[in-house]
């Protein structure tokens, strides 16, 4: 269980869920999981809940997928996700969100705890997130915008959401 000012944090989120095409997106709609049966696989295999186990695994993931930073369970910058708010989000029980986490922590190492109380490794992170996703809104702007004014969509109008997802690849534009 978490302590004050601690979340839970997906293990090398980057490595293993982020893809080429993902890293692109604002907001994620789909997730790439990996196709081996490693052992951390193998472990949570081996409990009596397996099916729950690993739906409420698969279902964490797809909501880490929308945190920010990606892959890290918090509701906001500075409150962590607990097991009862992702339950009530991904809508599997309490009991099983609870025994999946302490498998995925304990026994998979497919989850590990971080420290909240260092706001800024927080905001360093949050920060390149929105970073790298306002830059890259600022090269499609650019792309999209020729000298002398944008194509069929005024200044003003491109900052406008409408005006923004009409110029978006299908893609690129996701909801929860």
């Amino acid at each position: 269980m978490l302590q004050d000012n601690q979340a839970y944090r997906i293990v090398d989120w980057m490595k293993h869920f982020e893809k080429t095409d993902t890293k692109k997106c604002h907001s994620m709609s789909w997730v790439a999981f990996p196709a081996k049966y490693g052992d951390g696989y193998c472990v949570l295999m081996e409990h009596d809940e397996t099916g729950a186990l690993y739906g409420a695994w698969c279902a964490t993931v797809i909501l880490a997928s929308k945190c920010i930073p990606r892959g890290t369970l918090l509701r906001n910058p500075t409150t962590p996700h607990t097991p009862h708010t992702i339950s009530r989000r991904i809508r599997i029980f309490p009991e099983t969100i609870v025994k999946m986490l302490d498998v995925c922590l304990n026994e998979c190492g497919w989850l590990e705890v971080i420290d909240l109380t260092h706001p800024l490794k927080i905001q360093e992170i949050s920060g390149k997130v929105l970073t790298t996703i306002q830059n890259k809104t600022e090269q499609e702007k650019e792309k999209t915008t020729p000298a002398g004014g944008t194509q069929g969509v005024s200044d003003e109008d491109y900052m406008d959401g409408e005006a923004v997802r009409s110029l978006a690849k299908p893609w690129d534009v996701g909801g929860e």
